[in-house]
């Protein structure tokens, strides 16, 4: 939402209530992802004009900065399990790191812009958008 002033990211009960804001720093909610375990949301910073890929705790708003290169990180998506992040950056690269901390490794670099990374239920796959002239949709096993 961005009723503070600027974007965030603020969580409700399912059944409604009082919404209660989670973070204050800009940050965007599109990209946001739960943990599989429930305890922590992925989101995307907005803060001076970098993009960052960081966890915020749901139950005590304890905000963890996953990347903080001077490329542009975002997209985070949890891999299953929730002991590692996936996170793409300048939508050209896919990097895998272990939650909460580590060091990234590269899994992927094709080319054209990377977007819409998704993980199937199953784990096994990530599904992504390939941003070329012909729009392709590509798997990777």
């Amino acid at each position: 939402s961005d009723s503070s002033g600027q974007s965030d990211v603020w969580i409700m009960a399912a059944t409604g209530g009082e919404a209660r804001q989670l973070t204050t720093i800009g940050a965007t909610g599109h990209t946001a992802r739960w943990s599989p375990d429930g305890r922590w949301i992925l989101l995307t910073s907005l803060r001076d004009e970098q993009r960052d890929v960081l966890a915020v705790n749901v139950a005590d708003g304890e905000l963890l900065t996953l990347t903080s290169e001077s490329t542009q990180e975002a997209h985070g998506l949890w891999a299953p399990g929730g002991n590692e992040v996936l996170f793409l950056t300048d939508h050209a690269r896919l990097y895998a790191m272990p939650f909460p901390n580590g060091e990234p490794r590269l899994i992927l670099e094709p080319g054209p812009r990377i977007d819409f990374t998704h993980v199937s239920a199953d784990g096994r796959k990530l599904y992504f958008n390939l941003q070329r002239a012909d729009g392709d949709i590509w798997l990777l096993e």
